[in-house]
């Protein structure tokens, strides 16, 4: 029994992680590009490419993730991780102020 959940865990959930941040930056190219071609104002822009890039991002820390955690490679488990977060800070930051910029110039 020991040996089907270790195998579960090293094996499964890495691959689950792994084509959900494929997905996750697929989807969030695709989306932002579709955003980026329908908006005409600057701002709006803006939001939209910073939207779609943290999607991009937390898909590629998945994936980092994903590659990191079955081939035993901490610095890359722990630098997708580093990363996402601080990039999850700066694009949290940037959409905060770019709604705050859009509702003031409505």
């Amino acid at each position: 029994m020991g040996g089907i959940i270790e195998h579960f865990w090293h094996c499964y959930i890495p691959t689950l992680l792994l084509t959900l941040g494929i997905f996750m930056s697929i989807f969030g190219l695709y989306s932002g590009m579709e955003k980026v071609l329908e908006q005409l104002e600057d701002p709006g822009r803006a939001l939209a490419v910073a939207q779609c890039l943290r999607i991009g991002i937390i898909g590629l820390s998945l994936v980092g993730v994903g590659i990191g955690w079955p081939l035993d490679f901490d610095t890359i488990l722990l630098l997708s991780l580093i990363i996402c977060c601080e990039e999850l800070l700066e694009t949290s930051i940037v959409i905060a102020t770019l709604k705050r910029s859009l509702r003031h110039n409505s």
